[in-house]
C-alpha cells in the first residue's frame, strides 16, 4: 500500500507591482531567495516541502492549496509584497495589482485544514492578521503599517532560520525580532517604518496573534511535524558502542545503553531545549509514577547529547538519606552531584 506524504508544506508566494512608478519591491526577490536557503536544511533533511509562487496571482494561490498534491498539509503560508488594510495586492497577467480582499481570503484559509501559521510580510495587514485569527487560524504575522524592505528581509529570513532548525514558532519570532533590535537598537523603531511615513513609529511594526484557545501553536515546530523530534539535537558521541545484551527486560536503561534506547525521542527533545534555553528556570521538574522511565529518560536519552556543551553530573537519590541530605552531601564535596553548568542552569 502506498504510504502517504505527511511532512508538512511551506507555501511561500510573492507578489509584486511592475506597472505603476515607484511601487516595485527591489528586495522581494531577495526575500524570496533568502527564505529558500533558510529552508533548505530542513527541506533537505526530509521535514518539509517548500512550494513557491513568485509574481502570485489570486489564482495561484488557490490552485496550490486545492492541489491534491498538497492539501491540507500547507502548514505555514508565507506571503510577501503589497497589502493594505483592507486586500493583499496580488499580480494580475500584466504585472499589475490585483486585490485580494481579506474577509473573502479569511474565509478561504479557514476552509485549509493544517494551516498552523501566516506571514503576511507586507504593509498595514494587522487587520487581516486579526480576521484570520477570528476565521480560526492558530498564528498570524502582520503589520500595523508601512514596512520598511530591507528590515522585511532581514526578519523574515531569521524567522525561517530558526524554523529550519528546528525552533518553535514563538521562540523563531522572538529570536528574529531580537537580530532587528541587536542591529537598528531597541527604541530605534522609526528605521522599520517607510520613509515618510509620519505616524505613530513608536511601537515594533509587526506582531504575531494567537487565537484565543489555541496558543498551543506557540510550540509547533518542522521536527515534531514530520515525526522527526531529534533534528538537529547533539548526535550519541562515537565513544558510546552497542552494549550486550541489547535486551534489558525490567531493568532501566544508562548512558552505556544510549545507542538503543528508543521510543522517548519528543520528551528528550522537550527537555533538551528546556535545559539549553538561557531563559529556562533554575529548576526543571521531571515527574512521574516509579518504573515509567524517567531514569532512562535521563541518562540514556537527554545526558549523552548534553556531554559536547555541557559539564553533567548524574545524581541518584540515596534513599536512607533522603533528597535534600543526597543534594548536600553532593554539594558539599561528595562524589555525586546533578549539574549543567556551561550555558545550561543548576538543577
Amino acid at each position: 500500500m502506498k504510504q502517504l506524504n505527511q511532512k508538512p508544506v511551506i507555501f511561500l508566494a510573492f507578489a509584486n507591482d511592475r506597472v505603476r512608478e515607484g511601487a516595485y519591491l527591489r528586495n522581494l526577490p531577495e526575500e524570496l531567495r533568502g527564505i529558500r536557503n533558510e529552508l533548505d536544511k530542513a527541506k533537505n533533511a526530509g521535514l518539509c516541502e517548500i512550494v513557491e509562487r513568485a509574481n502570485a496571482t489570486i489564482d495561484d494561490i488557490l490552485d496550490v492549496f486545492q492541489d491534491k498534491t498538497y492539501k491540507n498539509r500547507i502548514a505555514v503560508f508565507h506571503y510577501g509584497g503589497h497589502a493594505d488594510s483592507y486586500k493583499l495586492l496580488l499580480e494580475d497577467f500584466a504585472g499589475g495589482p490585483s486585490s485580494a480582499y481579506k474577509k473573502e481570503l479569511a474565509c478561504f484559509f479557514a476552509m485549509q485544514k493544517g494551516l498552523k501559521l501566516i506571514f503576511l510580510n507586507a504593509c498595514s495587514t494587522i487587520q487581516h492578521a486579526r480576521e484570520l485569527n477570528n476565521a480560526g487560524i492558530p498564528a498570524v504575522i502582520g503589520t500595523l503599517e508601512k514596512i520598511e524592505d530591507n528590515a522585511a528581509l532581514i526578519l523574515a529570513t531569521r524567522f525561517y532560520n530558526g524554523l529550519a532548525n528546528g525552533l518553535p514558532i514563538e521562540r523563531a519570532w522572538r529570536e528574529a525580532e531580537l537580530e532587528i533590535e541587536i542591529k537598528l537598537g531597541p527604541s530605534n523603531t522609526q528605521a522599520l517604518y517607510q520613509d515618510g511615513y509620519a505616524g505613530d513609529t513608536d511601537r515594533f511594526p509587526w506582531e504575531i496573534l494567537y487565537k484565543q484557545g489555541a496558543e498551543k501553536v506557540k510550540e509547533w515546530n518542522l521536527p515534531d511535524a514530520a515525526h522527526n523530534p531529534l533534528f538537529g539535537l547533539p548526535a550519541i558521541p562515537e565513544t558510546y558502542t552497542l552494549p550486550e545484551p541489547p535486551f534489558l527486560f525490567l531493568d532501566r536503561c544508562t548512558k552505556k545503553h544510549a545507542k538503543i534506547f528508543f521510543g522517548r525521542s519528543y520528551y528528550i527533545r522537550a527537555l533538551y531545549d528546556r535545559v539549553t534555553d538561557k531563559n529556562t528556570a533554575p529548576i526543571i521538574l521531571l515527574y512521574g509514577q516509579s518504573g515509567v522511565g524517567k531514569s532512562s529518560l535521563l541518562e540514556a536519552g537527554l545526558l549523552p547529547r548534553l556531554e559536547k556543551t555541557h559539564t553533567c553530573i548524574y545524581l541518584r537519590r540515596i534513599q536512607e538519606q533522603g533528597l535534600s541530605n543526597t543534594l548536600i552531601k553532593s554539594f558539599c564535596g561528595g562524589s555525586r552531584g546533578a549539574v549543567f553548568s556551561k550555558r545550561a542552569p543548576l538543577v
